[in-house]
């Protein structure tokens, strides 16, 4: 960031004797700092000079990075023609970065041309720089680019991207990317910008996503659906009592992080038509416990303690490292929110 420099205006000060009394009287009333606007100008200038002129890569990506921090407007055409035409790649790159910093609409329509280069790291920062920006002409590429950039990066990010944008077309291109696209961290990604959306009819995909074959996306799905709150309870009640395979387990943990008291008293039910009680689970969490019953003991009763012992599980001692990683996964998450 640019430094800035004040200049105090000193206090003059009159001593005048009166009835012997000392009175101090500041000639200019009272002193304040004055900031020279046009010092910040000659910095952003110098600043621009350095990103487009330079020899050294080195000091363009620099200039780069702070002008993004600094975050003037007035930089947005040096970076997009820096974004444009550096022969070095890292400049490039971090000019697009900067343009996502900067967060004005003005370099969007550029933004979403460099969705469309060659070089898959100039695609992805464009992608997160529009995220950021999160202005929705930017919807239309983005939707292009989730559906059809060869790179699962790329996608991931676009899927996040319209998270931040959020639309009714958003949430329907989302859908089908979590349904068709073949890559599990993307799929990661559009269950996580659904979550962020909160559209209320994108629970039952995501309900129905607790097939997927993937542990992540499962619990990223879990995520999602919780976030829809009230809306989510009946759907998910149903799933409770009548999902196939594993989906009541994963409906369980939704409802537990719902957290209302009408979800708490259906997994309460569930679990006790196993024989389990989560408060006696609590006081011996290293048992040989089934590993839905680990993810809501957590959810409920968890300590940084049993954080820390369910994320150190190794997979590899488990018949299925698939639904234990669900474990782990829940444990890093309750550590993160509370780090």
């Amino acid at each position: 960031m640019f430094s800035r420099r004040t200049t105090t205006v000193g206090q003059k000060a009159a001593v005048l004797t009166c009835c012997g009394l000392i009175v101090l009287v500041c000639a200019a009333g009272c002193a304040a700092d004055t900031t020279e606007p046009h010092e910040d100008d000659a910095a952003l200038h110098e600043l621009i000079e350095t990103l487009l002129m330079d020899e050294s890569a080195e000091e363009r990506r620099w200039a780069a990075a702070t002008l993004g921090q600094h975050g003037d407007v007035k930089a947005i055409p040096a970076l997009i023609e820096a974004s444009r035409k550096d022969e070095d790649r890292g400049v490039r790159t971090q000019a697009v970065l900067a343009l996502g910093r900067i967060g004005d609409a003005e370099a969007v329509e550029h933004l979403t041309q460099v969705l469309a280069d060659e070089d898959e790291d100039m695609r992805r920062q464009a992608a997160r720089a529009l995220g950021e920006i999160g202005d929705q002409q930017a919807s239309e590429p983005l939707y292009e680019a989730l559906r059809g950039d060869r790179s699962p990066y790329v996608r991931h990010l676009a899927a996040w991207a319209l998270g931040e944008i959020g639309s009714d077309k958003a949430v329907q291109v989302l859908v089908e990317s979590l349904e068709a696209d073949g890559s599990a961290y993307v799929r990661v990604g559009v269950a996580a910008a659904l979550g962020s959306i909160g559209a209320h009819e994108s629970i039952g995909p995501l309900i129905d996503t607790f097939r997927d074959v993937d542990a992540r996306v499962r619990w990223e799905a879990v995520k999602a659906v919780s976030m829809m709150g009230q809306a989510a309870v009946e759907p998910l009640v149903l799933t409770l009592w009548k999902g196939p395979g594993d989906t009541p387990s994963l409906a369980a943990f939704s409802l537990e992080k719902i957290g209302h008291r009408e979800a708490k008293e259906e997994v309460d039910r569930f679990l006790l038509e196993r024989g389990i009680d989560l408060q006696e689970v609590s006081e011996d969490y290293q048992l040989d416990w089934p590993y839905d019953v680990m993810v809501l003991v957590l959810e409920r009763y968890g300590t940084r303690e049993m954080a820390r012992y369910f994320s150190s599980l190794r997979l590899e001692d488990f018949d299925d490292p698939g639904q234990w990683a669900t474990v782990v996964q829940a444990a890093q998450d309750w550590l993160a929110a509370r780090s």
